[in-house]
């Protein structure tokens, strides 16, 4: 089984990730949304969105590895852009909305291959709809890291949209998770840990706590 890869650059390219069983007891606490190393959890399809949807030249990619998926590319402010991002579309909402309202944030396991380490964690409520975001460093060590919910910023197109957490009835239009590489922060502000060039994220886990 294996992650197809997207094509660099484009905006909104998809492709199918492996889909492995669905583990039991999603709706306990410690819910898993997806595990990118043993292809378990809930089945998701990756598309990768990039700066080039609003004339940027950042460009991105994402492939498997045996160590989970491996999200790449070149970021860049070229073109008026900054920013390279990757979302993985739930196919199953409901079985989703009930990972979500099992717990009181998302726990990553990811690790910094290349690159900037000051990234965005995203639960997107679809296309053009609010994108609720927490910044994070991420490490070469990898390595758990927890969010609680109460910590995500609304963002609309780049833009703040509202106080900082999100509620029960927000989280039940979530349709999708990403990872964002971007010069503006959670918040919409300069994010002052951005960095221009080669950039390689490893994503292992994602689950709810």
């Amino acid at each position: 089984d294996a992650v197809a890869d997207t094509a660099p650059g484009g905006g909104g390219t998809a492709s199918p990730l492996a889909r492995g069983p669905a583990p039991a007891g999603i709706s306990g606490p410690g819910a898993l949304i997806h595990d990118f190393v043993q292809s378990t959890g809930l089945d998701v399809q990756a598309g990768v969105v990039n700066d080039t949807v609003m004339g940027g030249r950042s460009s991105s990619r994402v492939s498997p590895s045996a160590q989970g998926l491996l999200f790449q590319g070149e970021v860049t402010r070229r073109g008026g852009g900054g920013f390279a991002s990757v979302r993985f579309e739930v196919a199953d909402r409901g079985a989703l909305q009930q990972a979500l309202a099992s717990g009181e944030g998302i726990a990553i396991t990811v690790r910094l291959v290349e690159g900037c380490s000051a990234w965005k964690l995203q639960l997107l409520e679809g296309t053009d709809g609010t994108s609720w975001q927490a910044d994070f460093a991420a490490s070469a060590s990898g390595g758990q890291q927890r969010m609680p919910f109460a910590r995500f910023m609304p963002s609309w197109r780049g833009r703040p949209r509202g106080s900082m957490g999100i509620t029960p009835d927000a989280l039940k239009d979530i349709r999708a998770f990403g990872f964002m590489l971007s010069f503006l922060s959670e918040g919409g502000g300069n994010n002052t840990g951005f960095r221009e060039g080669p950039f390689a994220l490893g994503i292992l886990r994602v689950e709810v706590y």
